[in-house]
């Protein structure tokens, strides 16, 4: 098989091949021409990156698509843009996919796969998914680093250095290579396929009912190789871009609502969820199929959960507390103070936002994270990697559903349902039990009182003996009011929130909630029963 140039030709010097990636960078207007310095027009220039860097190679698309994820280090309109270079690749031969499954494998595809489709399921920068069915019947889909890979990273890694100008004008910040470095190590990550099968181990041990997540082929797996159950699902973006899609939006809200919950209620979640590494099942349900394992610290989760939660609330100065426990001051940083000040006057139209209102939550956020850049701050290590994966999210949710603000949907309903399990919690039906075991002789007359309260309230002798209560007392009208208020609100509780958590969740956090409410309607109508007899 001929290589693909832009994976790096074997048989091109290191000269040549920089030679052409030179041209090809000055012709975007990627690299300073003459003389006139290393510093460029930052005005276009993530949309030229976007349109060049795939034609460059794998690498540099590569490269552009992680800068997509540094809020804090890229401006958000070019976040946004570089979000849009494609993850595609061009799809293999077939002898070329036989002799690399044969090598991974150590044996031939045939004894391992009875059916292994030809064309590929999936085709990305760096790999290719073929659905297969295993000897033992069962369907599968089979997901290898593609063989030219080793050829272009030792080809256009080393020139990356030449992306340094255009680098420093999106970041000024940026310390010479940092983020040639980072990006060294996250591609790393990426490449070793046990790390996505660790995060699918993970993920199946702790995922709630609404969370599909394919079984893992240990057995047959790699550093090169993931063998996962075929679910028989679509990518993301091809169900949500489909003509027949009923809400592709809700698929896109219910994904940032399950990466939402696994970030900082679970133990565990992909790093970087793209339109790949979510399917979409054909019961609606939706499935992580992909990424390496993230595993954020508990402190990380909190700090950066009430740091939503707080941004979310239009709480600047909470957001920017929360934030200050998760980032490394830098010599000459401004004040704690003065940052927080100073997040407190953030306007994201105004201060770099991808939309002309700049309302939405990833906006505020990706202003917030970069304004701590420009003050001082780093983010830590692995506040940083759950802080890409929040970004990756956003910019999933903006490219797929553009009509709405699903990473806030998803924050808001989290947070309702972490509000609603801690009322569960709370509302503990055996110890409540015991509380009132004392009083189950009142509770055993209380339909005879309400039937008498009921029956003075409609002769009208409730009412003289409300005019005649003392001052500031409640009387029983009044409790009987409650009372019925706190009946209607138990009754209907279960349908409002039952929606919350597609798992039933939902629907058992209502159930606590009503069983508390109906307790306390109970006492109020004993109470008022007991002053009217």
């Amino acid at each position: 098989m001929t290589p693909d140039p832009r994976y790096g030709r074997a048989t091109a010097s290191s000269e040549e091949r920089r030679a052409a990636v030179e041209r090809l960078l000055a012709e975007a207007g990627l690299r300073p021409a003459g003389r006139r310095g290393r510093v460029l027009a930052l005005e276009g220039l993530a949309a030229r990156m976007a349109r060049s860097l795939p034609s460059a190679g794998p690498v540099f698309a590569a490269f552009g698509r992680y800068l997509a994820g540094r809020p804090d280090a890229v401006p958000a309109p070019a976040c946004l843009e570089l979000a849009s270079i494609p993850d595609r690749g061009p799809a293999m031969t077939a002898g070329a996919l036989a002799a690399c499954l044969q090598r991974e494998l150590g044996a031939e595809p045939s004894q391992v796969f009875t059916g292994l489709e030809p064309r590929p399921f999936v085709s990305r920068l760096w790999t290719q998914s073929h659905r297969a069915v295993t000897a033992a019947g069962e369907r599968v889909v089979v997901t290898f680093v593609r063989p030219e890979t080793d050829a272009a990273l030792a080809a256009d890694l080393p020139l990356l250095p030449l992306l340094l100008p255009a680098v420093a004008t999106l970041d000024p910040l940026s310390h010479p290579g940092e983020v040639l470095e980072a990006f060294r190590r996250h591609l790393e990550s990426e490449l070793d396929l046990t790390n996505h099968a660790a995060a699918l181990a993970a993920l199946a041990a702790e995922a709630p009912e609404m969370l599909v997540v394919p079984r893992v082929e240990a057995a047959l797996g790699t550093p090169r190789l993931l063998v996962r159950e075929d679910l028989g699902g679509r990518p993301l973006g091809e169900a949500a871009a489909a003509p027949t899609a009923a809400d592709g939006g809700d698929a896109v809200r219910r994904t940032c609502l399950l990466w939402l919950r696994q970030a900082f209620v679970g133990r565990s979640c992909p790093a970087e969820l793209g339109p790949f590494d979510v399917e979409v099942l054909p019961d609606g349900r939706v499935a992580f199929v992909g990424g390496a394992l993230l595993r954020p610290p508990t402190a990380v989760q909190e700090h950066l959960w009430e740091h939503l939660v707080a941004t979310l609330a239009d709480d600047p100065a909470t957001a920017g507390e929360r934030l200050l426990r998760e980032v490394e001051r830098q010599p000459g940083a401004l004040d704690e103070a003065d940052l927080v000040l100073r997040m407190r006057q953030v306007v994201p139209f105004r201060d770099g936002a991808w939309s002309s209102s700049g309302d939405s939550l990833a906006e505020q956020l990706f202003a917030y994270w970069r304004l701590a850049r420009e003050c001082g701050y780093r983010l830590r290590a692995p506040a940083l990697r759950t802080v890409r994966g929040l970004a990756a999210l956003a910019l999933l949710g903006r490219r797929l559903a553009p009509g709405r603000d699903a990473l806030r949907e998803g924050v808001e309903e989290l947070r309702l349902a972490r509000g609603l399990g801690r009322l569960r919690e709370a509302v503990d039906v055996e110890s409540l039990g015991r509380e009132l075991l004392p009083y189950a002789h009142l509770m055993l007359s209380l339909p005879q009182k309400v039937d008498a309260l009921l029956s003075m309230l409609a002769r009208g002798e409730a009412r003289v003996r409300l005019e005649t209560e003392e001052r500031g007392r409640p009387g029983a009208g009044g409790a009987v009011a409650v009372a019925a208020a706190a009946i209607a609100v138990a009754l209907v509780l279960g349908r409002v929130f039952e929606p919350a958590l597609a798992d039933g969740a939902g629907q058992r956090i209502a159930e606590g909630a009503s069983a508390l409410l109906l307790l306390v309607a109970g006492g109020l109508l004993l109470r008022a029963a007991s002053r009217s007899g």
